[in-house]
């Protein structure tokens, strides 16, 4: 299935693509902004110091000691052969105990919190290397004070991540849920500036109703697609570019590949936002049965192209044979360079977008 858009005599021109250098930045930018957070805690890994430090000389000759305060709080210390060993160690006690606000910090110590399901008390493991040191007490500031007058590990140094994670765990997941508004954000306003195509230049502006009138002309042009007015300030255009059916001595079938440009027109700022989709629907019965597929995709694309075959088991010249069921080829900039033009040659741009609500695209 060839284009419509060759058939009609279109020629392309140079300035309905968006430019590479916003592509290029998007990209970098997103993907840095999406590294950063990993970037910090690495760096945090290895630069910080440890913030807890065994001693030696403290530690129980037996491999294990239970020590009990009058403060209620109670302390247990086991000591193995390896890293490994204490990890598995800790990780047994904790499946034999019922907990809840269960949480854990990383890094070159380990620190688990939670509290014992069954007695209400507050607990916490600290593991470094090869020891482990678990803290029982009736609440979580007498865990942090007996965690404070240890003998065997002491508080050394200041390592800001752990520290904050163990301290102020819901503030870091409340920043979390901050940051990921902001990359998403982020990314439906940047994508949207990445992809745009700016009208040259000088050029007028028309009025609203001017452009959709331009945009509607495009159906006179005998292209494969139509251009449909939804509401007041909303276009549709759509192509149907492949619409196959067969049938052949294995079965029926059919396949339709259909592309979407939902255009929205704002006035006020000179801007037409559109939003790609793209719908697939396979179907059909044969040897093996009766099978289906159905997929969506919505959004905004920068560079696609998409092309396809099928083939099967025909019947001819009194043998069968393999022939060809369908072909199809697409590149979206066929479909919308035409509408490129008619936008930006009004003195509007054309911004692809991730959405069309207002404020986002």
């Amino acid at each position: 299935m060839s284009s419509g858009v060759e058939e009609a005599g279109l020629v392309a021109r140079a300035d309905l693509g968006p430019r590479m250098g916003r592509v290029v930045t998007y990209f970098v930018v997103t993907f840095g902004l999406f590294l950063l957070p990993f970037a910090l805690l690495g760096l945090d890994l290895l630069l910080a110091p440890a913030p807890y430090v065994v001693h030696e000389d403290a530690l129980p000759a037996s491999g294990s000691s239970l020590e009990r305060f009058d403060d209620g709080s109670e302390v247990n210390v086991l000591v193995r052969s390896s890293s490994q060993a204490a990890q598995t160690a800790v990780e047994d006690i904790l499946r034999k105990t019922p907990t809840r606000s269960f949480s854990q910090t990383n890094g070159k110590v380990v620190l688990a919190r939670y509290y014992n399901a069954t007695t209400g008390r507050a607990c916490a493991w600290l593991r470094i290397d090869r020891v482990a040191v678990g803290v029982e007490a009736p609440d979580r500031a007498a865990v942090d004070r007996r965690l404070a007058s240890l003998a065997v590990v002491t508080k050394a140094g200041i390592d800001p991540l752990f520290d904050l994670f163990d301290q102020h765990l819901g503030g870091v997941l409340l920043g979390i849920g901050i940051y990921a508004l902001f990359i998403a954000s982020f990314m439906l306003k940047a994508a949207s500036w990445a992809a745009r195509i700016d009208p040259p230049p000088g050029t007028p502006a028309l009025g609203g109703d001017a452009l959709g009138a331009r945009l509607l002309e495009l159906n006179e042009l005998g292209l494969p697609w139509h251009v449909e007015q939804r509401r007041t300030d909303v276009y549709r255009a759509e192509w149907t570019y492949l619409d196959a059916r067969w049938v052949l001595a294995q079965g029926a079938g059919r396949r339709k590949e259909t592309d979407t440009l939902t255009l929205r027109l704002d006035e006020s700022r000179k801007r037409v936002s559109v939003v790609e989709t793209t719908r697939s629907l396979s179907a059909g019965a044969g040897f093996s049965g009766l099978f289906a597929s159905v997929s969506w995709w919505r959004g905004m694309s920068f560079f696609a192209y998409d092309a396809g075959a099928g083939v099967g088991l025909g019947f001819r010249d009194g043998r069968f044979r393999l022939v060809e069921a369908y072909r199809y080829r697409f590149t979206p900039s066929e479909m919308r360079n035409p509408l490129v033009e008619a936008v930006i040659d009004s003195g509007w741009t054309y911004a692809p977008s991730l959405t069309l609500i207002r404020g986002l695209d």
